[in-house]
């Protein structure tokens, strides 16, 4: 569902491709799962830095506050519904406008929570005025494009991007402004090209299509849309249940099949980016089992690794809550073991020990500690400056270059694990950077 409006101001190594950050004490412990991640890479050598469930799929959600568009609102409907449902979310979906900074408050939040960032990134500025397919893969944005790519590498958790999800409606054939499907391709290779020449390599990519264009029939269909195997790491689609619209009760299998039958001939890892039921008001009840025969699809297609509902009115009420059975319905699909592939190990990594800091200049501090330890083994540590984040690295030391002169700071480190475990906090360091 195209949503320009929705839009909310969210370099690692293959190890770094798990989980981003803590599971919080204050988590509802969801159903344990026994499952395991691995990577995925395509015969090409493209591969996902967020690990794609052995068994399983990850659960996620769009969440739109009903009222309000501020920060805190968006915080506060994300840690309403998990409240709701007793766990949470595997994924986050964010939506972004052209000239947007991909690393906004929400997204370095949804993940220092504990969740992947599934971020769609659209063509169109916050003006409305357009940037086309061609002009990107012309190198006409390459500055722009290369400053977001090198704020995700620093960032360093792992996100999957979607360079402007449903482009279908978008094209010069259906009376839009940003090109043909060849110049879309054009576009998403020369944005992967950038981001992998950067070095943001905790960036995986994900193709998102509405389900009409994966029908064998569909012209344009989805390999004219198809950047190639070594662009894509994942493939998406975004399947409702539009009752009120046409008066056609259609079950998820049958909105999603073609998708599921395209997208698997592809062998990459396939998500619903969005999914979603309206109620029937003439039958209560029609919407929690359509969410419950929703949950047994997605466990029959093995191949599905993510569903991501989509929370909104924005042109139909696809709330999650419109009844409490359709909310009790979506909450034991989320305490099932299947959808829940990333709470295996639940032990956290001992706290980093030893840190010091050195102001090497008047805007230069340099930190290091020693190494953690961990039950199966350490992925990362996250770098706190004055109680926010702000670096996430592999190594035992960091250089903080963003600070003033003469002005006192505190620093604290914590270790992740493969898992998202996060350790207790190290001993805070505060010292003053030094004059100019």
């Amino acid at each position: 569902m195209l949503r320009l409006q929705e839009k909310y101001p969210r370099a690692a190594v293959a190890v770094m491709a798990v989980f981003s950050t803590l599971f919080g004490s204050d988590l509802l412990t969801p159903t344990t799962a026994a499952a395991t991640a691995e990577t995925v890479a395509s015969d090409s050598g493209s591969s996902s830095t967020v690990p794609v469930p052995a068994t399983g799929a990850y659960f996620g959600a769009y969440l739109k506050p009903r009222s309000g568009t501020t920060l805190a609102a968006r915080q506060q409907a994300t840690i309403d519904m998990e409240a709701q449902i007793g766990r949470r979310f595997d994924v986050d979906r964010v939506f972004f406008r052209w000239n947007d900074t991909l690393v906004s408050d929400y997204l370095k939040w949804t993940t220092g929570e504990g969740r992947y960032a599934l971020i769609s990134w659209n063509a169109r500025k916050r003006d409305g005025s357009t940037t086309t397919w061609a002009s990107i893969a012309n190198g006409d944005h390459d500055a722009w494009i290369d400053s977001q790519a090198d704020q995700l590498r620093d960032f360093a958790s792992p996100v999957i991007m979607s360079f402007h999800h449903e482009p279908e409606r978008a094209t010069v054939a259906k009376g839009g402004d940003y090109g043909t499907p060849s110049e879309y391709q054009a576009a998403w290779r020369h944005i992967v090209t950038r981001f992998r020449e950067r070095g943001a390599e905790n960036v995986s990519w994900m193709m998102i299509l509405v389900p009409s264009t994966y029908k064998s029939t569909a012209s344009p269909g989805a390999g004219d849309f198809y950047a190639g195997d070594g662009y894509i790491d994942w493939i998406g689609t975004d399947p409702y249940n539009w009752w009120t619209r046409d008066g056609n009760w259609r079950s998820l299998q049958t909105a999603a099949q073609d998708f599921y039958t395209w997208g698997k001939a592809r062998g990459k890892p396939l998500a619903l980016a969005e999914w979603g039921s309206e109620e029937d008001a003439d039958t209560p009840g029609r919407k929690a089992q359509w969410i419950q025969d929703a949950a047994a699809t997605f466990r029959s297609w093995p191949e599905l690794k993510l569903v991501s509902y989509y929370h909104s009115d924005t042109a139909y009420q696809w709330w999650i809550d419109t009844t409490p059975s359709s909310l009790g319905a979506f909450r034991t699909m989320g305490q099932d073991s299947y959808f829940n592939p990333r709470t295996a190990d639940t032990t956290a990594p001992s706290a980093p020990s030893n840190l010091t800091a050195n102001a090497s200049g008047a805007r230069q501090i340099d930190l290091s500690w020693a190494a953690s330890t961990d039950n199966v083994g350490v992925a990362g540590y996250h770098v706190y400056r004055n109680n926010s984040r702000i670096a996430t690295v592999t190594i035992t030391t960091y250089s903080d270059g963003t600070v003033k002169p003469s002005t006192r700071y505190t620093y604290y480190v914590q270790a992740f694990d493969a898992a998202g475990n996060v350790s207790a906090a190290s001993t805070e360091v505060t010292l003053t950077s030094k004059k100019k």
